[in-house]
């Protein structure tokens, strides 16, 4: 991925340029590290800047060394301030009421995530009131084929997407999670026609998970969905399900602008 800037910018720290320069080319090409003397030639920059920066860098924690072979790697920092992004931030916000008024209905978890490569990856949430309950974390990341989430998401990719993460080798993170890649088609084919995904155990034993694709963009994918313990779940995954189709048609017309106010008509005991 390359950092562009904008053109005319007057304002530039040429030295944090230079620095971005460096940890782009060490998270583009990072496996075997680099030593000063290849940053300079790489980036054709003067050795003594790369040094300097590079020095400054490993200070902060944002690359480690490898002594005994004078090689940099990004550090440990970066993976820390990773953690806290949030893709699609903006459509975060606009949900948000909506995910407490499914959890308040449910009385359960309900998660809001979308897909980045092969991963799901939680960008907001409710945590259930129960002492017993589903538990996740923003920037949680899981395989796209174990969650109703997942399941969700890859309802909405394209062929050629699909074609390519079936064809790698499935994680079973559970004795319940489906590896089989037919049987995952035949599950998407499901979601499509029905609107919803289902996750009986297949990422945590024990949880059960019901999710809905929100149809938006190609370019946007999210989706929604509501967790909890298999016994509770198990007694109410009718009505969730029903709250989770009416709430994703109201958040999808909220995001064309068409409503502002998530009504919900039916409460869980």
């Amino acid at each position: 991925m390359n950092v562009r800037y904008k053109e005319g910018t007057a304002y530039l720290v040429p030295a944090v340029a230079k620095a971005i320069k460096i940890l782009q080319h060490l998270a583009d090409q990072s496996r075997h590290g680099w030593t000063v003397t290849e940053l300079a030639e790489a980036l054709d920059l003067p050795k003594a800047t790369i040094y300097r920066i590079v020095i400054t860098l490993e200070a902060g924690g944002l690359l480690e060394k490898e002594e005994s072979r004078n090689r940099y790697y990004l550090g440990p920092v970066l993976a820390r301030w990773a953690e806290n992004y949030v893709p699609n931030r903006r459509y975060a916000e606009i949900i948000r009421p909506f995910l407490e008024e499914i959890s308040a209905a449910t009385k359960e978890s309900v998660q809001l995530a979308t897909r980045e490569g092969h991963q799901t990856v939680i960008i907001d949430k409710v945590d259930s009131s129960y002492m017993v309950r589903a538990v996740a974390w923003i920037g949680r990341r899981t395989p796209l084929h174990c969650s109703s989430l997942g399941k969700a998401l890859l309802s909405l990719a394209p062929p050629d997407f699909l074609k390519q993460y079936l064809s790698a080798r499935l994680e079973k993170m559970t004795p319940y999670t489906i590896t089989d890649p037919e049987e995952i088609v035949r599950i998407i084919v499901r979601v499509r026609e029905e609107g919803y995904a289902v996750d009986k155990g297949e990422v945590e034993e024990g949880l059960w998970c019901f999710g809905v694709p929100l149809m938006l963009t190609e370019e946007v994918p999210l989706a929604i969905s509501v967790s909890g313990p298999a016994q509770r779940m198990v007694r109410k995954q009718e009505t969730i399900i029903q709250i989770l189709m009416e709430v994703k048609q109201n958040i999808e017309e909220a995001l064309k602008g068409k409503i502002q106010d998530p009504p919900l008509r039916r409460q869980l005991p």
